[in-house]
């Protein structure tokens, strides 16, 4: 786990409408949204094309109510002519502070791993930080390996 300032990046991809609380249940959309990503937009991609998962809280709440956008960068998406039937939404990820989460191995379990080492962190008694809910993501740097960024904030 590092805090990092990360510059603005806009992503391009397939969004949904979601809530943490339903993430963790059986009314997750967010692997069947993997799924059509996979089928029908990651193989019109280049090879070295990496992708994001964005998670962007509405009303910056804890209720986590939030918008899921799964894509690319978007100078990597709009270079190409994708085929879908489907809208591709962009979302911009504000430059700010973020900590990081390594998650190694396969993707849905790495990633839900990191996101359990980034809970028990900002539950720890006198950690350093709070989180900004504003917008979190997950970069896929590879088949095996992604990094999850947290938006925190120092506390004083």
């Amino acid at each position: 786990m590092a805090y990092q300032i990360k510059d603005t990046i806009q992503i391009k991809g397939l969004r949904i409408k979601t809530t943490a609380h339903n993430e963790m249940t059986n009314l997750g959309k967010i692997g069947p949204l993997w799924d059509q990503f996979i089928a029908e937009i990651l193989p019109q991609l280049e090879e070295d094309c990496q992708l994001y998962g964005v998670c962007h809280y509405r009303n910056n709440n804890t209720h986590n109510d939030l918008d899921f956008v799964l894509g690319a960068k978007v100078e990597d998406i709009d270079e190409l002519v994708i085929q879908t039937d489907y809208e591709l939404t962009s979302i911009t990820i504000e430059a700010g502070g973020f900590l990081s989460f390594a998650a190694m191995g396969e993707h849905r379990q790495a990633v839900m791993r990191a996101w359990q080492q980034a809970h028990q962190f900002f539950n720890e008694e006198g950690c350093p930080y709070t989180r900004a809910y504003i917008t979190d993501y997950v970069h896929y740097v590879d088949a095996h390996m992604a990094t999850l960024y947290v938006s925190a904030i120092k506390k004083e």
